[in-house]
Formats: structure tokens, sequence, C-alpha cells
């Protein structure tokens, strides 16, 4: 089975305190393996504060509305990667991610509270 990427690193650093300072970026990584596809979001330096099994992140494509989507940790529990919970929610974010110039997504951080990350999305490809 083949599995193919696409990858987008936030325009933006966000400075975290020790141990995790020096600046931390979000990058959107879209994976598909055979019929799955999958939309996670990584954090370079950092923890994502995610309940016991969901938590919820802001998104906001170009000058959209605000939408909340549903995260999950991996199976692994690592707290630098979280899931698009719903199969459903991943098609609907990758046509958006196609259709749009920019997004912001905000999401909760362990000891951090929230905090926004920019990408641009112009010239996304995705097959």
């Amino acid at each position: 089975i083949t599995t193919k990427y696409a990858m987008n690193m936030s325009q933006n650093l966000i400075s975290f305190d020790f141990p995790y300072n020096g600046g931390s970026q979000l990058t959107i990584i879209l994976r598909k393996k055979g019929n799955e596809t999958d939309v996670m979001l990584s954090i370079s330096k950092g923890q994502f504060l995610c309940g016991l099994r969901e938590c919820e992140a802001a998104f906001k494509f170009d000058d959209g509305s605000i939408q909340s989507i549903t995260m999950s940790e991996p199976s692994s529990h690592s707290s630098d990667l979280l899931f698009v919970a719903y199969d459903k929610t991943e098609q609907k974010l990758i046509n958006q991610m196609k259709s749009s110039k920019k997004l912001t997504i905000e999401l909760p951080f362990y000891q951090e509270g929230k905090r926004q990350f920019t990408f641009d999305l112009e010239g996304l490809e995705w097959d």
C-alpha cells in the first residue's frame, strides 16, 4: 500500500515558556494510505492540551466563520500530535484548504492557553 503525504507549516512561530522556548511551529499533515485519509496537526515544540479522548480546535478559512473541529489524540498518546476525529470532517477540511487562501487554527496548549497559527494555502495540491 502506498502512503502519500502533504504538509504545510504555519507562517508564524509561537513562543512558549521553558522547556519549549525558542519558537514553536504548527504543521498540518494530510496522509493518504490506501482508501484512508487523515488530517493531523503537529507542534514542533510543546504539548497540546486535549481531554481524555477529544478536544476542540477552532479553524477559520479566509474571512469565513469559525468552525469548531473535534480533534483526538493518537493511540500512542503523544501530546504533540492531534488527528481530526471524524472522516466526514476531514474531507470537508481538505476541500476548504483547496479553495481557500488563508487558514487560522487556534488550539489549547498545556500551561500556555489557546494560541493561533496562520497558514498560507495558495497553491496547495492534493490528489
